[in-house]
């Protein structure tokens, strides 16, 4: 089986190496290719540097456009090059059976070449774009935008993948569409059997954006100061403002290589995130899957996997008395090793890689591509 991939639009495989996802993010492709011989052809807005990695897995091709075309920081160009990505790959790609996407931003180039190919496409989402930007307060044109790019490409997509429940009732609440075609799949994350002993791990640790969505200035102004040392791994815009007013107690440890990032949640006891939004969060799984004690906001998409007080605890976002429930937590030790153990096992029976496969394997055969 063929399947041309689109990458998110105006993200290249680069972007991935520089971010430290590249070795994730290519995991499970590699291993569908490797178990089930399927042939993958990457679309990506890279250039030449892109084909370095041509060879990560066998049955690999790899087409970065601006190999093809001058790179050009003009927006409008750009978005004029990705609406006629099928005319600068026509030459490139001769058979294929599915055209999928990683993201809702740059479906439109995938809808184009279904259009006219007539093959099955498959849209999927990390989150729902549309109700980000309403969360996020964006301009009048960029909600008309993601409602119209959601409504397309519900329609012309053949199966359209959310990674949870509550994007899946969003979209019937808000688009008309055939909801049969809708697909719940989860994010999957690294798991490896782990004995973990609680007493021995110290600090506190937030992984992800530097950004408002994040709520990391919340997390700042309840930490900055306090008795408790926390760790921040990422980047933002918020990073520069943070950093000039830390007290001593808040450590920047920017982006790290995602192989590194995994083995650094073992050594904390608490993870921390009080995202005002979110879709599946990949960082929350992960940190449980290292067995913390994650403290998540009390938010629809994190009460969908955390079950209070059982395998993580949610934290309401009008409540600023953390430092009390962390202490409190910290003299009942059977409580954290309960809830920690828990949170390992949601994950080994829920979100490992194993299951993530099972579930796109039996997409691919919804559409009569694989037997």
């Amino acid at each position: 089986m063929n399947v041309i991939l689109f990458f998110t639009y105006n993200t290249s495989l680069k972007d991935w190496e520089e971010s430290g996802l590249l070795s994730r993010e290519m995991e499970h492709y590699r291993l569908l290719s490797e178990t089930h011989n399927i042939n993958y052809t990457f679309v990506t807005y890279g250039d030449s540097y892109d084909l370095k990695f041509d060879e990560y897995f066998r049955n690999l091709k790899i087409i970065p456009i601006y190999e093809k075309l001058k790179y050009s920081q003009n927006k409008y160009m750009k978005i004029f090059n990705s609406i006629r990505i099928k005319k600068i790959i026509k030459n490139e790609i001769t058979s294929f059976d599915l055209i999928k996407t990683n993201q809702l931003k740059g479906s439109w180039s995938a809808i184009i070449l279904k259009i006219f190919s007539g093959k099955p496409l498959i849209v999927r989402t990390g989150y729902d774009l549309y109700s980000f930007s309403k969360y996020e307060k964006k301009s009048k044109i960029y909600k008309v935008f993601t409602y119209l790019l959601t409504f397309l490409s519900l329609n012309f997509s053949n199966k359209y993948v959310v990674t949870s429940k509550v994007d899946q009732n969003i979209l019937k609440r808000n688009f008309l569409f055939n909801s049969q075609k809708l697909i719940v799949q989860s994010n999957w994350v690294p798991f490896e059997t782990n004995e973990t002993d609680i007493n021995q791990r110290g600090k506190i640790l937030f992984v992800g954006r530097l950004e408002k969505q994040k709520n990391i200035d919340k997390i700042f102004k309840i930490f900055n100061g306090s008795s408790f040392e926390l760790d921040i791994f990422g980047e933002g815009s918020l990073k520069e403002i943070l950093e000039k007013e830390s007290l001593g107690n808040i450590n920047f440890y920017g982006k790290i290589p995602h192989e590194q990032l995994i083995k650094k949640y073992k050594n904390y006891l608490f993870y921390i995130s009080l995202s005002t939004h979110e879709g599946n969060s990949k960082t929350l799984l992960e940190a449980m899957a290292a067995g913390c004690v994650v403290i998540a906001s009390d938010i629809p998409n994190n009460r969908e996997f955390i079950v209070d007080n059982i395998n993580g605890l949610l934290f309401d976002l009008e409540n600023n008395d953390l430092m009390t429930l962390i202490s409190d937590l910290l003299k009942d030790t059977e409580k954290l090793n309960k809830i920690s153990n828990n949170a390992m096992k949601t994950i080994f029976d829920n979100y490992k890689i194993e299951k993530f496969i099972d579930r796109e394997l039996a997409i691919y055969k919804s559409l009569n591509l694989l037997y």
